[in-house]
């Protein structure tokens, strides 16, 4: 459950740590409570983020960082139907286990493929695409010795049976052949 702490009292009559819960699906919710020393150990309970954070594009945007905030923030954007989150240079993706066309068609491509052909600075969500644009960016800049990296690039796609491994290989292909359309003669 999620919860506020409100304050960790040494006081012999109210030891231990005073939160109010934060969980819709907790029957606490919104009640203060008193934790006991004894009902956790240490790690049980980790600091949160804000409200604002549980649906942070990129987890390195989280103040707190450690698994129980990670999957908050996944599992939110998640039920907002924002299935991409950055971590940094890394895209995590989480299977929605439905239709969602609308995130892959030639309009959203054009739009990752333009902020990419501009240098753009639009803040775009983070998707499948927008990680195969600077790949492919990285390697043409490097071919035309417009840069000091490496041309060579890799997307690895990794996760368990059923993560949704070969769709997302495949909508990162289907980029990488829109973008290469675009550079081909005629």
């Amino acid at each position: 459950a999620r919860g506020t702490l409100i304050e960790i009292s040494e006081e012999s009559e109210s030891l231990g740590v005073h939160v109010i819960i934060e969980d819709e699906q907790n029957v606490y919710n919104k009640a203060q409570v008193l934790l006991p020393p004894d009902s956790f150990e240490e790690g049980d309970i980790v600091m949160g983020n804000s409200e604002d954070a549980s649906l942070a594009e990129d987890l390195n945007m989280l103040s707190q960082l450690h698994e129980p905030a990670v999957v908050h923030c996944l599992q939110c954007r998640y039920a907002s139907d924002k299935i991409y989150t950055a971590a940094g240079s890394i895209l995590l993706a989480v299977n929605p286990f439905k239709d969602c066309s609308f995130f892959f068609n030639d309009i959203v491509m054009k739009r990752y493929r333009n902020n990419g052909e501009i240098k753009g600075d639009a803040q775009l969500p983070p998707h499948v695409y927008g990680l195969a644009d600077n790949s492919y960016r990285s390697m043409i800049s490097s071919l035309k010795g417009e840069s000091s990296e490496s041309s060579d690039q890799c997307i690895l796609i990794s996760g368990e049976s059923g993560a949704g491994k070969t769709a997302t290989t495949r909508f990162a292909m289907q980029y990488l052949a829109f973008l290469s359309q675009r550079r081909s003669p005629g």
